[in-house]
């Protein structure tokens, strides 16, 4: 479990912390207007997650693909992929 924890630190500070910017802000803004009104919260949070990485020129790692498919067919023309990658071990 020990070896575990640290190996998960290790990965976190590996990762980069991406900012929500103004560019994030408008391709959410895309891709809010094109999703069903009735989104929840987590549906929300993945919008914001999805344009940020859009905006900074990332993919998702998920184990839910699903989650992230609908939101790749409503992207804005300037950033027309998602990369999306299953984490599933």
């Amino acid at each position: 479990m020990q070896k575990d924890l640290a190996a998960a630190e290790e990965l976190i500070q590996l990762c980069p912390i991406l900012p929500f910017d103004s560019n994030a802000a408008r391709i959410a803004a895309h891709i809010t207007a094109h999703l069903s009104r009735n989104m929840s919260r987590k549906e929300l949070k993945d919008v914001f997650i999805a344009a940020t990485v859009l905006a900074h020129g990332y993919g998702i790692v998920t184990r839910n693909r699903k989650d992230f498919q609908l939101i790749a067919s409503h992207l804005p023309i300037m950033h027309s992929i998602l990369y999306l990658t299953n984490w599933n071990f």
